[in-house]
C-alpha cells in the first residue's frame, strides 16, 4: 500500500512485514504503535497469571498454562478485531464485504453500522484506513475512520476488546508519561494523540481542527464513544525521547 502526504513524499507499508518506508529515501518509519509501546513497560504475563492463579476461572490451573490460554485468546482476539476492521472498511467503502470469522464479529460488526449511522447525522466520511506518516517525526500510522464536519475533523478509532482498563493499580508508564496509569486506555489515548500529532505536523488539512474519540464496539449492541484528552506535552516529549533510542 502507498500513500502521499502534503510534502510530496510517498510512504510504502508493507503489510506481510507490517512495517513502514519512505519510497524515495527507503527511510523505515517506527510505527505509531512501537512507539506508543516503548513507553509503557512490558506486559508481564508470567507475574501478572501468578496473581490470577487464586481466581475461580483459572482453578487448578499453573502460570505457565494461564499464559498459553492467554496467548491463545489474544490471538483469536486480533484475528477478529482485523475481521471486523475490514468489515467496516469494505462497508463505508461500498466495496464487496469480507466474511466474518465468528459472529463475535458478526456482532461487533452490527454494532459498528449503528455507530457509523450515528456519525453520520453531522458527519461526512473523508476517509477510511487512512495512512499518514511524516519523515522528520519518523513515525506513521492509520486512521480507522476519518470523519469531517466543515473545517472540523475526527479521528474515529475502533475497539474491539473485551475490555477497555481506566486504570492500573501496580504499574505507570515510563517518563515522559511516569504520571499515567499503565492499562489500556491510555496507550490508546497516546496512540491517537500520535496520529494527530502527523496530521498537524505535515499539514494534511492546513487550517483544521482535529479531536479524537475511542468507539469501544460491544457484542451487546452498545458501542461507547470515549473522548481523547489532549496530551500535546507529552507527545512533543516523547518524539524528542524517541530520537535518541
Amino acid at each position: 500500500m502507498k500513500a502521499t502526504n502534503p510534502s510530496g513524499k510517498t510512504c510504502i507499508f508493507d503489510e506481510k512485514y507490517h512495517t513502514f518506508r519512505i519510497e524515495d529515501t527507503n527511510q523505515k518509519l517506527s510505527s505509531v504503535s512501537k512507539v506508543q509501546n516503548h513507553f509503557f513497560p512490558d506486559f508481564d504475563a508470567k507475574k501478572i497469571a501468578s496473581r490470577c492463579m487464586k481466581k475461580p476461572e483459572y482453578s487448578g490451573m499453573l502460570a505457565d498454562e494461564i499464559v498459553k490460554l492467554w496467548g491463545m485468546e489474544g490471538e483469536k482476539s486480533r484475528d477478529e478485531g482485523n475481521c471486523v476492521h475490514e468489515m467496516i472498511k469494505c462497508y463505508v467503502d461500498e466495496k464487496s464485504m469480507v466474511e466474518p470469522i465468528s459472529m463475535k464479529c458478526v456482532r461487533l460488526f452490527k454494532c459498528a453500522i449503528d455507530m457509523l449511522s450515528d456519525y453520520k447525522k453531522n458527519y461526512g466520511v473523508a476517509g477510511t484506513e487512512v495512512l499518514v506518516f511524516s519523515e522528520s517525526l519518523g513515525i506513521a500510522g492509520f486512521i480507522d475512520l476519518l470523519l469531517r464536519r466543515a473545517n472540523k475533523y475526527l479521528i474515529v478509532d475502533w475497539k474491539t476488546v473485551r475490555e477497555i482498563k481506566k486504570d492500573n493499580r501496580w504499574e505507570k508508564g515510563n517518563k515522559p508519561l511516569h504520571k499515567l496509569d499503565s492499562c489500556n486506555l491510555n496507550q490508546y489515548m497516546v496512540q491517537l494523540n500520535l496520529l494527530k500529532k502527523i496530521l498537524l505536523h505535515e499539514n494534511y488539512y492546513q487550517g483544521q481542527s482535529f479531536r479524537a474519540e475511542i468507539v469501544h464496539l460491544q457484542e451487546s449492541g452498545e458501542g461507547v464513544k470515549i473522548p481523547v484528552r489532549i496530551m500535546d506535552k507529552e507527545i512533543n516529549k516523547m518524539l524528542e525521547m524517541w530520537k535518541g533510542v
